[in-house]
């Protein structure tokens, strides 16, 4: 009984293979349904089995004696050739592919844009090898040329305190947040001073090679200036009488590093934006503030009606001499 199960659901399992299976599929399952053929014949004595027909690669239901003895030549020689063959064809599909796939990197690799605002730098295993304008231009390809675009006639600046929102540049904006803000004046006195620091790159070979990181470089020593210009300074020069004068020097000497590092950068202009006090004392330097405007307005308004007052009874006081003057003339004629 369970040997008939086991040749029934064998049977079903050749059929199912016999309708669902084609090639290539078909000749993964050749040799499992040889090793079937002689486990039937071993077990159930019948000439019962299953065999592949090599010229087709077909499976059929056959009746016959010998198809154990068939089953082990197939799975010998017949199964060896036919994988031997059809891995042959693989090959040769597999190689075909990967060398369209490398020529289809180089070409896609063998050319580059340069905008019209910028200029690439060539290098040629790593070495530097010419400067190339704007333009379709074309170089050695899978990474044996590298073009590096440098934007030499555009404008780019550097945030401090801030962030303009949708930013490329991960050194334009501020990376410590408030950190770098937060700075001494020459009284002693804490404020959050934010900035910008707008340049163009001259040299796109010294901004590339000489300095490891030119723009993180840049970042450092805008800091450092801005924070030795601030401590030469009151608070009440820092956040009122004195920007303009903190902007040209902290232009200046920003300069001179990036000359000094070899930076191959020109910077255009520092300006300063909000300068405030620190948050704990805010409100009462906002009062200190608003005090002392109310003075100088008290004053102004009090210098308002001097000027207004005192001309006027200047003026009548000199009226009155002179009709006295007069006066005392006709009295005397």
């Amino acid at each position: 009984m369970r040997k008939n199960i086991l040749v029934a659901g064998i049977t079903l399992l050749a059929l199912a293979l016999l309708f669902g299976v084609s090639y290539p599929a078909g000749l993964l399952f050749s040799v499992p349904i040889s090793v079937l053929n002689i486990i039937l014949g071993l077990i159930t004595r019948t000439p019962s089995g299953f065999e592949i027909q090599p010229e087709s690669n077909n499976i059929r239901l056959v009746i016959d004696r010998g198809v154990v003895r068939a089953s082990i030549y197939q799975l010998v020689f017949l199964n060896s050739k036919l994988i031997f063959k059809r891995l042959s064809s693989v090959m040769v599909t597999v190689i075909l592919a990967f060398i369209l796939a490398v020529v289809g990197l180089a070409v896609w690799t063998a050319y580059y844009t340069v905008p019209s605002d910028s200029v690439a730098v060539v290098q040629r295993f790593g070495k530097y090898l010419k400067d190339v304008p704007a333009g379709l231009h074309f170089k050695l390809p899978l990474g044996i040329d590298v073009a590096t675009i440098v934007p030499v006639k555009r404008q780019l600046k550097q945030e401090f305190g801030f962030a303009t929102p949708g930013a490329s540049d991960p050194f334009q904006t501020s990376r410590d947040g408030k950190r770098e803000t937060q700075m001494v004046t020459g009284d002693l006195n804490a404020v959050l001073v934010e900035w910008v620091v707008q340049y163009r790159i001259l040299d796109p070979v010294k901004f590339l090679f000489d300095v490891r990181e030119p723009r993180g470089t840049l970042r450092d020593v805008s800091e450092s200036v801005m924070r030795e210009v601030v401590g030469d300074r009151t608070v009440d020069e820092v956040i009122t009488i004195g920007r303009q004068e903190i902007e040209t020097e902290a232009l200046t000497k920003m300069q001179a590093l990036s000359t000094k590092y070899a930076m191959g950068i020109s910077i255009d202009q520092v300006q300063l934006k909000n300068i405030n006090p620190p948050e704990p004392v805010q409100v009462s330097f906002n009062e200190v503030n608003q005090a002392q405007q109310e003075k100088e307005k008290l004053i102004n308004e009090a210098r308002r009606e001097y000027n207004k007052v005192i001309p006027l009874a200047d003026g009548e006081k000199r009226a009155g001499l002179g009709n006295l003057h007069r006066a005392i003339s006709g009295v005397s004629a």
